[in-house]
Order: C-alpha cells, then structure tokens, then sequence
C-alpha cells in the first residue's frame, strides 16, 4: 500500500509540472543497502542480516520556495540473529519506510542552500512466515544544508526528530543523520547517501527499546521546471 501510495505521488509530478513554469519537480531511484539491529534495556539484542532493497523518491516544488516531498525504502533481509540465548534465524524480514513532507526550499542559487520542513513518517517491520508485523506512525521533523561544490557536485547534510507510536501504542522518539552527494551529468543525478536512524521505544509495561537502522543508498534521478531539490 505504501509503495502504491509513492508511485503514484511520483506518478502526479510529470503532469503537474507541464501546467505552469512555476512548478517544478524531480524523480529519482535506486539500490539501498541496510543492516539494522535492536537492544532492549535488559541487554537482549537482535541483529539483522545486511538486506538489499530498492528507494524511491519524488517531488513538486512551487514558487516561491514550497516543496512537497515523497520517499519510500523497502530492504529485505535472510534472516538475523539473537544474543540472548545465542540463535540464528533464517526467516526474511522486511524493513520498509515512507516518508511524505512539506518544505520550505528556496532555489539553490549560492553556495549554501537550506531545506526545512516535517510531515508524516512511518517504519515497518515485517516477518512474513509469521505474520508478524509492526508499524510506527507519526511526525517528523527535517533540516539540511545543502553545498554547492563546483557546477557539478551537491552536498546535502542534514537531520530529523520524530515522535512516533507503534501497534501497541508504546511512544517512540526518533533521531536521524544522513549526509549524502550528488554529481549533475546533463539532465541525470547521480548519487549517493549515507543515513543511520535510532529509535528509541519505551514500553508500557516498563522497559525500552533501542532500534538503529542504518542505509546506503545509490541513486539516479533527474529535475525539470522551477530549479532545485
């Protein structure tokens, strides 16, 4: 359902942004490579196997400096395993993400350039030979400098705070770093980006939780209309 809800979000960009020259928008998409792993406060500890997956992103961007932004990550992993006792698993497990936002995003004229904004996240956690799955829903908030270094080459560093809550309704917080490059050859993006993301989950019946999910993602991709990403 997630990655119906992206692909057709991207789906829109190209038919809007041939309707007016103050519109914009930009596509992109790739390979992500992840590993994640989880600690609860009693010292049990679940490491995944590294997964490989997909990414997609997109977005509109308006005059004078508003951005509506879509990004979905599936990764797929063979299995992981526990400390606590020592047991390897060989069930897949899916890890997927979507994140929608709105930004405030002037073109990127100068050498440094600002991207601010939040909007809805989620985080999925999937084990299909067992029906398992758990979803964190909430909100997020994002900022990113962005570096121009030559005519070529963009550097987009930033971060993000969430609040979030699982099935259960125990609260989640959420810290995000990533920093990532960009390389412009003609009309196509190339890139790469390095992001770890933590979460913290305390339970309601005591205790807590603390996931980190870390990616890496190549992309291509490509921009039309009113400048910028």
């Amino acid at each position: 359902m997630r990655s119906a809800l992206c692909i057709g979000l991207l789906s829109l960009v190209a038919s809007t942004v041939t309707a007016d020259s103050s519109v914009g928008g930009f596509v992109l998409g790739g390979l992500s490579f992840a590993g994640f792993e989880s600690e609860d406060s009693s010292g049990d500890r679940l490491e995944l196997d590294n997964g490989v997956g997909i990414n997609l992103s997109g977005g509109i961007r308006f005059r004078p400096a508003m951005m509506v932004k879509a990004d979905f990550t599936y990764t797929d992993h063979d299995g992981g395993e526990f400390s606590q006792p020592a047991i390897s698993f060989s069930d897949d497990v899916e890890l997927s993400e979507f994140r929608l936002g709105f930004f405030w995003a002037p073109p990127h004229n100068s050498v440094a350039g600002i991207r601010l904004g939040g909007g809805y996240q989620n985080f999925s956690f999937e084990v299909p030979s067992s029906d398992f799955e758990n979803d964190l829903d909430g909100l997020f908030l994002e900022a990113a400098v962005l570096l121009k270094a030559g005519d070529v080459t963009v550097f987009d560093l930033g971060g993000a705070l969430m609040g979030l809550e699982d099935d259960n309704g125990e609260d989640a917080s959420g810290l995000e770093l990533r920093g990532g490059v960009t390389f412009k050859a003609g009309p196509v993006d190339i890139g790469a980006t390095l992001r770890t993301l933590m979460l913290d989950t305390d339970f309601s019946g005591g205790g807590s939780a603390e996931d980190t999910y870390t990616d890496f993602r190549i992309t291509v991709g490509t921009t039309w209309g009113y400048p910028g990403r």
